[in-house]
């Protein structure tokens, strides 16, 4: 795992400055003080992951309640989010970002993952399957033939190559 000064700077960088902190370290802190933190906060990380501990108050989380949707009496409309420390949050990135590129770069992760990879939403795959359900059931049904005469030409290739992929047009 790669981690050098810069990379925690560029971290430090992006930091929300208007949420609260678990710990001390208010996140305006750290971002208006990346400059001068990034190195410290390097050796931490770097001694961290060679020992394969954390300090202990990176360990802490506060569990607080938050509001989804529905009636606001009813328990059921929460969901439970954890506040830990900024600077543990800053040291998973590191860990999530360098596992992912290992994961995509060596071809690890299937091309009909679409959760939590970057630039595959799930509501994009919903959306291309509702595309090619349309579609599908409207060549069958005759509907676009007389409007567009190529159009099933289009669709059947679309419908071939999403045969070839496991039901996946985009992949």
């Amino acid at each position: 795992m790669v981690i050098n000064t810069e990379i925690v700077q560029s971290k430090l960088a992006r930091l929300k400055t208007d949420k609260s902190p678990l710990d001390q370290l208010h996140p305006r802190v750290l971002y208006e003080c990346r400059e001068v933190i990034s190195y410290t906060l390097y050796i931490i990380y770097m001694k961290s992951l060679s020992l394969g501990i954390v300090p202990t108050d990176w360990k802490l989380a506060e569990v607080t309640a938050v509001y989804k949707k529905g009636s606001k009496s009813n328990r059921g409309n929460y969901r439970p989010v954890s506040l830990t420390s900024v600077c543990c949050k800053i040291l998973e990135q590191l860990i999530r970002d360098d596992l992912m590129a290992y994961l995509l770069g060596n071809d690890l992760i299937s091309n009909r993952q679409y959760g939590f990879v970057k630039g595959r939403s799930t509501s994009l795959h919903a959306c291309q399957l509702s595309i090619i359900d349309l579609l599908y059931k409207n060549v069958h049904e005759q509907q676009l033939n007389s409007r567009f005469p190529v159009f099933p030409e289009v669709v059947n290739t679309l419908l071939i190559c999403c045969n070839s992929r496991g039901g996946d047009v985009l992949a």
